[in-house]
């Protein structure tokens, strides 16, 4: 092929990869990664074109061209899910290690105090719930399992919201306590934090149905839902009725409530 030839083919492709780069900012589908320069994106087969100062800061600069197929961000199952057994194990050991601190209930939102980012080693009210509802899915709704770990949890419940607010708050909306004993936190954060509540209850509600299935209704009545109104009425009736039933949903039938929640008077 003489020089001319090849000219020509180099200028029509370098045409053709003009235009598949010419692409709206919505188009734009990041290609590259923190630091990635011009060198590195276009080696890669993506297109580069930094954006103007006029322009929103999610623009990537390096993007995949318009004839990159959308299958290529598709999840290819026919591999598995993508990580085995052995990488499930060692994860779910280190969600365990986070639960359940020294036996008290509490559950850590990071492990251990001195992270890069400050330290998260707390117990905060709506991620613990929603760890500990995961943590009954996880173990396929079964009570031999979860038991242990979620009757520890009912304690912490227990314990915390029979703590008072020094400023003043509504116990159960504070955001967060100290590990391992449970003390109320008292330095500067976001408060009130109203989801604690709602999520508490739904984790103690799938642990109640587990453990009413078991024939267990007297741990239940003494811890979640007790008939004589000790312990602030229960882990779940201080959280549902006195809280939630009054300040969102406004029932006032307590009954109603606990049919509801049980299925039963």
């Amino acid at each position: 092929m003489n020089s001319s030839k090849l000219a020509l083919l180099a200028l029509v492709v370098a045409v053709i990869a003009a235009q598949s780069c010419t692409l709206s900012d919505a188009q734009k589908r990041d290609c590259g990664y923190i630091g990635i320069n011009q060198q590195q994106c276009e080696g890669k087969g993506c297109c580069w074109k930094p954006a103007g100062n006029e322009q929103r800061n999610d623009v990537p600069w390096c993007y995949y061209s318009a004839s990159t197929s959308c299958d290529k961000f598709n999840y290819d199952q026919s591999g598995g899910p993508g990580f085995d057994s052995t990488f499930y194990d060692k994860m779910y050991a280190l969600y365990l290690k986070n639960i359940n601190i020294d036996g008290k209930g509490g559950v850590a939102a990071a492990p251990g105090p001195g992270a890069p980012a400050g330290s998260y080693y707390y117990h905060w009210m709506r991620d613990a719930g929603l760890t500990m509802r995961a943590y009954i899915e996880l173990n396929d709704n079964s009570l031999a399992k979860v038991e242990e770990k979620l009757k520890s949890y009912v304690s912490w419940v227990l314990h915390v919201q029979s703590e008072t607010d020094p400023y003043g708050n509504d116990i159960r909306i504070n955001p967060k306590f100290e590990l391992p004993n449970g003390e109320v936190y008292v330095g500067g954060w976001c408060r009130p934090q109203t989801d604690g509540p709602g999520l508490t209850s739904a984790s103690l509600i799938m642990f109640a149905n587990l453990l009413l299935d078991d024939k267990q209704d007297a741990y239940v009545y003494q811890n979640l839902w007790t008939k004589d109104g000790s312990k602030n009425g229960g882990a779940i009736k201080y959280q549902i009725v006195a809280y939630l039933g009054m300040t969102w949903i406004g029932l006032s039938n307590t009954g109603r409530v606990k049919v509801a929640i049980f299925g039963k008077n």
